[in-house]
């Protein structure tokens, strides 16, 4: 017998895909959570963020998310992505970041002109 209306994952799914779309380009007091392009954020550098512990809840829902979606965060630079799921990280440990990882147009032309 089939039940009509059970949950076979899908809803929550859409529901997790579309809170994290809402996390990686929302505010928050008016202070982007996230910045940099699409597929490249990264985490917003301002000390309210931190102050208010808003990681630390966008934390917990992106693990609520992984172990029962399997969804994990959309938009994420990979640099970070390496940096959160490293097992060890010392002085020599390296990341694939890139030159659209770096939000600050002026200072990715600085590096574009030194390089």
């Amino acid at each position: 017998m089939q039940h009509l209306g059970a949950d076979v994952g899908a809803l929550s799914r859409e529901y997790f895909y579309k809170a994290m779309t809402c996390i990686i380009t929302d505010n928050y007091n008016n202070v982007p959570l996230f910045e940099g392009e699409v597929d490249h954020k990264i985490p917003s550098p301002d000390i309210i963020l931190l102050r208010d512990g808003i990681f630390d809840i966008i934390g917990q829902f992106i693990g609520y998310a992984c172990l029962h979606t399997g969804l994990g965060f959309i938009g994420l630079s990979s640099a970070v992505v390496s940096y959160l799921t490293a097992e060890e990280i010392d002085h020599t440990t390296s990341f694939p970041i890139s030159l659209q990882d770096i939000p600050d147009f002026d200072v990715r032309q600085l590096l574009i002109a030194v390089h």
